[in-house]
């Protein structure tokens, strides 16, 4: 019978270590109750903030501000395509500037040649009148 007796010494020794399991489990179970409560907590205001999310008004603010992008999109996109083609019609009308003193030296010079012929035809004429003159006076003369 000596042989299945435990000392009390170690019997009290075994009852102390199991109420220090005993004690950590139940501190392990109060943090497991605290971390739920948490988890919880932060499972409504993430559940809230669906819900107000998903609110009917901030939707529609939603949907506009996405409707007033795509509408600014297209926007700069035709701005852009102006800014290429104004730039290309400035480009022509620089070039044209650059062309217009020679175009001005080109006209000023086809005015002196007009004016040069037109003295040179009156010229012409005013000899011809001269002639048609003396011819007639030379035919009443006859």
């Amino acid at each position: 019978m000596n042989s299945f007796s435990l000392p009390v010494h170690n019997q009290s020794k075994a009852f102390e270590n199991l109420r220090a399991k005993i004690q950590n489990f139940d501190d392990k179970l109060s943090d497991l109750r605290n971390h739920t409560e948490n988890a919880i907590s932060k499972a409504s205001d993430a559940q809230a903030l669906n819900n107000a999310n998903n609110n009917s008004k901030v939707m529609s603010t939603v949907e506009k501000v996405k409707n007033l992008q795509e509408d600014a999109n297209h926007t700069l996109e035709d701005a852009q395509e102006l800014l290429r083609n104004a730039s290309a019609l400035l480009g022509d009308a620089r070039e044209a500037f650059d062309n217009l003193f020679l175009e001005v030296q080109q006209g000023q010079d086809s005015r002196e040649r007009l004016n040069e012929t037109l003295e040179t035809n009156q010229l012409e004429l005013y000899e011809v009148h001269q002639r048609v003159r003396r011819a007639e006076e030379h035919a009443l003369k006859l």
